[in-house]
């Protein structure tokens, strides 16, 4: 095989596959989870600004703000009981649909006299047995808090493009995919017997040593079953009583293939773009169901730039309202050197590890767009990698079974995961809406991650602030997201003396603008504050450990860099607050501290 073609390798870092058992629930079991958890709510759990004391479970008084909910939106509502905390249970009564039950969110969100509303959720007893395993979406810290965005999307009526290996008929997949194409050209790459047809099943890209061509592979390696593994953590099935949930467990996958044994050509993955995003390819039955979300777990440097075929393939997509999500890469490199994550117009992802820092083989710098969990592995089975779904069998298929993997293929998932959910409540929503929405709602980095754009991504605030509404009440502290890091967060030597440096960030998620942030440091007695600057235009004080941000508008946030010194040899704790003139909050709630200093 001639090597100076150009193919495009996978951006899967290559490790070994471990293979978990499968336990089974009934089938009408199954069912059962399955139709609960779709039902939607028919709900709301709402606070008043100030109760009136006549109101009364069955709805004998009803509010002006319900009122005015059936006068412009023809629902009727019902008061149903007090909770314990003074808001109400309101019912919706059989106008329950989805995007019925969020228009009403929203206007009571606006309602002057509404101190928050969230929808009161259905809850079914967990049927994924391997869940617990995904810290991806479920730890806290370096997570992506999807949770949070189930709340209003799990990304029904959406498509996901995943352009990859293929896919295997996987329990877990099954009901979330669609029919899908091969685009694979050549027949030696393709090893399933044909060039580009209907079929975009994986049969495999296991390699023997030295059949790429040159010595290369070295060595055999085994099948990856990258596409699979890719489209579980999108789409796997939620609450069916097997493995693991996927970011937008109720979005389809189309399935189509461009990567197969030795890799694959840019030119067979340009047409699979076309063809995904709706547009008509020459010799291929025109795409039924296109996609509002394109996957591209790939990645190659060879050439660096991003071809002028893709160029065009993404730019044709884009003008389609169609969101490219792409791989950094996996060489531990500049991911301006890798396409087609350095192409303009996608989204670009690099991976981090169960930690939260910058996972040692993601690619990083400017082209990087924001960074999601792709896992930290040291040996086959180790669970610091990203769970999902897979198959037995070494080069050809076997059973379904699961197993972790680690890579920027890893982390562009779970970032086109969360823009089905965007997607899922505003299909006209544009690519670049999505992409500052994805951006100003990342959390920060709980470990170092140098070049990993603007932050960890958040699925939970992003969905909130696509539609604007927010389980808090307006201009509460649940609307700022409130942030700490160490630059390092030991001691260092600045100037011939010893300090610190943190940096504090605040982002407002509400739907207005706060005015005369105040952003107070709380220092420890050890210390003593050398400077204090800001990003955003306001007043930093010294004397007070305070800045003051004239103005944080929706959406915005402001960036805090501060330095201290101190002799102490030891770990100390450093606080911030914050307030506003038109928050009108309690301090606690206000609040947050990192510990820092010792070596």
């Amino acid at each position: 095989m001639d090597l100076k073609r150009s193919r495009l390798l996978s951006a899967l870092c290559c490790v070994g596959l471990g293979v978990a058992s499968l336990t089974g629930v009934p089938a009408n079991a199954q069912s059962a989870h399955k139709a609960l958890r779709d039902l939607p709510s028919d709900r709301l759990i709402v606070k008043f600004k100030q109760a009136d004391a006549t109101i009364a479970a069955g709805g004998r008084v009803t509010p002006s703000a319900l009122q005015r909910l059936r006068d412009r939106q023809g629902v009727r509502s019902k008061i149903l009981r007090r909770m314990g905390n003074g808001s109400y249970v309101v019912s919706m009564g059989q106008a329950g649909k989805r995007s019925k039950l969020l228009s009403a969110i929203k206007q009571l969100r606006n309602d002057s006299e509404i101190a928050y509303v969230e929808p009161d959720v259905r809850m079914v007893a967990a049927g994924d047995e391997f869940f617990p395993q995904q810290w991806s979406l479920r730890n806290s810290n370096t997570g992506i808090h999807v949770q949070q965005a189930w709340d209003y999307s799990t990304g029904m009526n959406t498509v996901v493009a995943v352009l990859d290996s293929g896919i295997l008929p996987h329990d877990d997949l099954r009901t979330n995919t669609l029919p899908g194409y091969d685009f694979i050209s050549d027949t030696f790459i393709a090893n399933d017997g044909s060039a580009r047809d209907a079929d975009a099943t994986d049969p495999g890209d296991g390699m023997k040593a030295g059949e790429c061509g040159n010595g290369i592979p070295s060595d055999a390696i085994h099948s990856s079953w990258h596409g699979s593994h890719v489209a579980g953590i999108i789409a796997a099935e939620s609450d069916n009583g097997l493995g693991i949930k996927g970011v937008a467990y109720n979005a389809k996958i189309l399935p189509v293939r461009v990567l197969g044994r030795c890799g694959g050509y840019s030119s067979d993955i340009a047409d699979a773009i076309y063809w995904a995003a709706g547009y008509s390819v020459p010799g291929v039955k025109d795409n039924p169901r296109p996609a509002q979300v394109i996957n591209l777990s790939l990645s190659s440097n060879n050439p660096a730039a991003c071809g002028q075929a893709y160029i065009d393939a993404i730019s044709a997509a884009r003008a389609a309202n169609v969101v490219v999500v792409a791989a950094a890469g996996n060489s531990a490199s500049a991911a301006g050197d890798y396409s087609p994550g350095n192409c303009p117009g996608v989204i670009t992802v690099a991976a981090t590890g169960k930690f939260g820092g910058r996972a040692y083989y993601s690619n990083y710098g400017s082209e990087v767009s924001l960074a999601a969990p792709g896992g930290n592995m040291n040996y086959a089975t180790d669970p610091n990698g990203i769970l999902s779904t897979v198959n037995s069998g070494n080069f050809r298929a076997a059973t379904d079974s699961y197993a972790p993997l680690q890579g920027t293929s890893m982390a562009t998932p779970h970032v086109a995961g969360t823009v089905a959910l965007m997607k899922s409540l505003e299909r006209s929503a544009s690519p670049d809406k999505i992409e500052r929405i994805l951006k100003n709602t990342t959390s920060d980095f709980p470990s170092n991650c140098g070049g990993c754009g603007r932050g960890l991504l958040n699925a939970g605030a992003a969905v909130k602030q696509m539609i604007g509404v927010t389980s808090a009440p307006p201009h509460s502290a649940l609307d700022l997201t409130l942030g700490m890091w160490g630059l390092d967060g030991t001691l260092q030597e600045f100037q011939g003396e010893t300090g610190i440096q943190y940096r504090v960030r605040v982002i407002n998620n509400g739907l207005e603008s706060v005015k005369n942030l105040t952003i107070k440091n709380i220092l420890p007695a050890d210390v003593r504050l050398k400077s204090l600057t800001s990003d955003t235009a306001g007043t930093c004080t010294l004397g007070n450990s305070t800045c003051v941000i004239d103005r944080l508008g929706a959406g915005e946030r402001v960036k805090l860099t501060v330095l201290v010194l101190t002799g102490k040899q030891k770990k100390m704790k450093f606080s911030i607050e914050v307030s506003g003139n038109n928050t009108g909050l309690v301090s606690d709630d206000n609040k947050t501290s990192r510990n820092y200093g010792g070596n």
